[in-house]
């Protein structure tokens, strides 16, 4: 399995079922209009 194969895959999977701290999202201190951060990226 190639680089590319194994990123698309496991981007694949942690889209379908996120896992909380996975994100590199750890805080909000930047604000941006309109954007909100799911909890399960947190």
């Amino acid at each position: 399995m190639t680089y590319l194969e194994t990123a698309a895959q496991f981007y694949s999977e942690v889209a379908q079922i996120p896992e909380v701290g996975l994100c590199c999202v750890q805080s909000t201190f930047m604000q941006l209009p309109g954007l909100k951060i799911p909890v399960a990226m947190q």
